[in-house]
């Protein structure tokens, strides 16, 4: 039997949902699969009961990773690796380079991971993307915001999930960030600050052309989860409602062509600003994080995990564009800390009008402590309207459903 490889990094209950999904893919196309979990992830057991082969590795050694692959493969063909987490992307590409699989390799895998490569090759092909500089020197920072004002935004050059993100609007708090990034500073890169509304594509890739892919908005600039108390939400807008939004799907499907990708799954963000300039973000070889596979499930009404594997072992796929309404995902989230007194469950949220799909994994006893990523969040629901406008007036009324009280 031919086997998979996937490496797999489970922190939430939904990780471990598309992973349960993943597996029964594979198990129906009937091929065997070796899940190599990171080290600290906590598979539930039902899950474990269903794998013939698993393992808990480093999966951030990458020597490591690359050894305990090769020993695989002196033992038996495999014949794709598969990644979820941005982490594992570029480390898969090189296990398929030193073992002759099939897919992403280094040479193009470094465009959807090191963003000083991928923002520099995006301007090659045309497109806009932020100034941007490396932060050597104290003094290199001072003249950037100089020249492109604040805010300006510091982040690592191959970060995910806003992690260590900054976003820093004064001299003052330039200076406080500095001292926790000087020792490291060339982890990072300083962009200027995009004023725009931000979009996402997803995108899925065979023999180099897109054969398909979804425009959505976030309701809310993903840098400014933390300091606005904006509500973390997308809504999905299909093939686009006008010419910039049309431009942004034509620019990403340049881009994925151009950035190597012959087959797989993509996640890309652009920004569109008032003055209607494009601006290229950045883009993962992965599949979109939080609930947007669910969010794709029920706008088009196919399961993109499954898609994804079918094209990428040349199995048949069940792809369609067809889109009739509008579907938004958002999540449950607050700015306040303390132990958790009251909050609606899962079942409540389930209960509202529109809601097609919703989880809280927070609970009653619960310590609610400030995120350090965008994905840190109580739980999420999934729901649809007519338009746009629609969902977000929804998105306001199951908002305004959910209770939560924290205390001490």
């Amino acid at each position: 039997m031919k086997k998979i490889v996937i490496f797999f990094r489970g922190e939430v209950a939904m990780h471990f949902k598309y992973l349960d999904n993943f597996v029964r893919v594979i198990k129906d196309l009937k091929y065997s699969l070796h899940v190599m979990f990171h080290s600290g992830s906590t598979p539930p057991k039902s899950m474990l009961n269903k794998l013939m082969a698993y393992e808990f590795i480093d999966l951030s050694s990458v020597p490591d990773v690359r050894a305990r692959v090769a020993e695989i493969c002196s033992k038996e063909a495999i014949e794709r690796i598969f990644v979820f987490h941005d982490e594992d992307v570029y480390t898969a590409c090189l296990c398929r380079e030193d073992n002759n699989i099939v897919g992403l390799r280094p040479a193009a895998g470094i465009h959807f991971r090191d963003k000083n490569v991928m923002q520099q090759r995006a301007k090659e092909l045309g497109l806009k993307t932020p100034h941007c500089c490396v932060p050597h020197t104290r003094a290199t920072l001072d003249e950037f915001a100089g020249q492109h004002g604040y805010p300006i935004i510091i982040k690592p050059y191959d970060g995910y999930g806003c992690g260590n993100t900054f976003k820093v609007e004064t001299p003052e708090q330039l200076e406080e960030i500095w001292k926790k990034i000087r020792n490291e500073r060339h982890d990072y890169r300083v962009e200027a600050y995009i004023h725009g509304v931000q979009y996402f594509i997803d995108s899925l890739v065979q023999n180099g052309e897109t054969v398909f892919d979804n425009l959505s908005q976030y309701t809310y600039n993903i840098i400014d989860y933390k300091e606005s108390g904006q509500h973390q939400g997308v809504i999905t807008l299909g093939q686009g409602e006008n010419i910039e939004q049309r431009d942004i799907l034509a620019q990403c499907r340049h881009l994925l062509n151009h950035f190597g990708m012959h087959t797989g799954v993509a996640h890309t963000e652009f920004y569109l600003t008032d003055d209607g300039e494009i601006y290229f973000g950045e883009s993962a070889a992965r599949c979109g994080g939080g609930p947007i596979i669910s969010l794709i499930n029920h706008a088009y009404g196919f399961d993109l995990v499954e898609q994804w594997v079918r094209l990428d072992l040349n199995e048949e796929a069940h792809i369609t564009q067809d889109y009739t309404t509008s579907f938004g995902a958002e999540y449950l989230s607050t700015l306040v800390t303390g132990s958790i007194t009251q909050i609606s469950d899962s079942d409540a949220i389930r209960a509202l009008p529109s809601v097609l799909e919703a989880e809280v994994w927070a609970q009653k006893g619960d310590v609610l402590k400030e995120a350090e990523h965008c994905y840190e969040v109580l739980g999420y629901y999934i729901c649809h309207g007519d338009d746009f406008a629609g969902v977000a007036q929804k998105f306001r009324n199951i908002r305004e459903a959910f209770q939560i009280q924290v205390g001490n």
